[in-house]
Parts: structure tokens; sequence; C-alpha cells
């Protein structure tokens, strides 16, 4: 596909709109060639002010939806890219496009945010109230009808003692991630809308790994392979004994994955290296 010429260009042709072809240039909202009167070495300046005018046109349109908004916001940004890189006016180039990202943050990015936030708490609900509801009800039953467990084998009473508790961290992890997940986020920018998570997991992955995360803490907890406490009187160990500890151990594995991860990984290398 020929685009067309733009002669007076300084540095860049810039391109966008409806003289671009999807099919030929794909996701690129604004396509760049170099012009005929550029010099043979570009200033930094330039080169600098193209890179951020091609993440932002990126970024905003693969945030927005095929629609009027997003057409205009890429028009927008082409049209100080012409200004910047074909006619040579860097700072009205450069404090346009400051504006811009700052109008979207408040006019797109709060929005998405919420959007992000809600699809986490819809999550934790369909994750944090079943488990709510097994926690309260084993925990009745297990107190109200202690002859379930004579009736099994010993390795089924563990489990079924064991349960509840487990439930309760469940509960736990359900809130800790929505806690993350609005004091994470509660101020935006234009760089951290469309990740909010701190591993740009969405929530499903996001869930998925902290169940791994939260049956491995388990398992080490529960066999003392980890000591681990908030004081010296509340040991996270205990959490197969008392509720409130179950669901603070979920809490701390939804909230601050990442300082529990490291605490396995080390407790881990440090079994691995003594069984070498």
């Amino acid at each position: 596909m020929e685009l067309p010429e733009r002669p007076d260009s300084k540095y860049f042709e810039v391109h966008f709109g409806e003289v671009l072809d999807p099919k030929v240039f794909g996701a690129h909202p604004i396509v760049f060639r170099v012009a005929k009167k550029a010099p043979d070495k570009m200033d930094p300046d330039v080169l600098a002010l193209k890179v951020d005018i091609e993440r932002t046109a990126y970024k905003i349109a693969s945030l927005l939806p095929e629609s009027a908004k997003r057409t205009a916001y890429i028009s927008q940004i082409g049209n100080l890219a012409r200004v910047g890189l074909e006619d040579g006016d860097f700072a009205i180039a450069r404090d346009g496009l400051a504006e811009l990202k700052q109008r979207f943050v408040v006019d797109e990015g709060v929005q998405i945010r919420r959007d992000y936030i809600l699809k986490i708490t819809a999550y934790s609900v369909r994750i944090g109230i079943p488990c709510l509801a097994v926690a309260i009800g084993a925990t009745i039953a297990l107190e109200d009808y202690p002859a379930i467990l004579g009736g099994l084998s010993k390795r089924a009473a563990k489990f079924v003692a064991f349960l509840p508790y487990m439930a309760w961290v469940g509960w736990g992890l359900a809130l800790g991630v929505c806690f993350s997940a609005f004091t994470r986020n509660r101020s935006i920018t234009f760089d951290s809308i469309g990740y909010f998570d701190q591993d740009l997991f969405d929530p499903t992955l996001r869930y998925f790994f902290l169940v791994i995360v939260g049956l491995v803490v388990s398992v080490l907890l529960a066999n003392n392979w980890l000591i681990a406490g908030v004081t010296e009187s509340l040991l996270l160990n205990n959490f197969l004994k008392e509720a409130s500890v179950a669901v603070l151990l979920g809490i701390l594995i939804g909230y601050a994955e990442p300082n529990v991860t490291r605490l396995v990984t080390e407790t881990l290398d440090t079994i691995k290296r003594r069984t070498q």
C-alpha cells in the first residue's frame, strides 16, 4: 500500500487514520516514514519523541475498543506527532502529549481501573463465599456433632477436621486479594493503566497462582517445616487450630504474596540443600 507523500516533513512523515489499511499495518495506529529531508543522524530528542508517541498511541489503541472515542484519541496523537516530527516543534508536541495522557487517565483510566477491581471482586466473591459457607458449616457441624469424626477412619477424620480451617484460609485469601486490588491501585498514572496486577496476571491466573502458593505454604506450616508468625505468641503454624489464624494466613497470602512466595522459596531451597 502506497502512503501519500508529505514532502515538507523535517524528520518523519506521520500517517494515521483512513490512509492506513488495517490489513497492511495491523495494530499500528500511526505509521512513521523517514522524511526525505531528514538528517543522516537523528537528534536523540526526535527519536525519544517518536518512541513516546508510538507507545502512547499503541497503548490507547489496545485499551479502548474500536470506537469514535479511540479514533479521536489517535487523531489527536497523530496531529501532535506531525507538529513535533514533521514541523519540528518539539516543546509543543511534548507538552500536548503530556496533557493528553493526563486527560486519558482522568477520562478513561478511572473506568479501566474500576473494571479491573470489579472483575477481581467478582472472582473473590465466587471463591470466597463458598469457602466461607464451608468454613461456617463445617465448624458448626464438628462442634455440634463431634461423633461425626468417630465414625470415620483415622485418616478421613483428620482430613475432615482440617477442612474448615482450609476453608477459612480460602476466605481470608479472597479478602486479601480484594484489599490488595484496592490499596495498590489507589493512585493511577498513564503507565500503570492496564497493568494493575503486579505480575501482569489476569484475575484467573492471579487466583490460580495464589491457590498454589496457599497450598504450598499450608503444607510447610502444618508440618513445621516453616515457622512464621506475626508476634511470638501468634504463630501462623496454628492455622489448623484457630480459625482466626487461618483467616489471617489467607489474608497475608492474598495481600503480601511476593513476601510469602519469597519465604516459601527460601524454605524449599533450604530443604533441597539439606537433602542433597
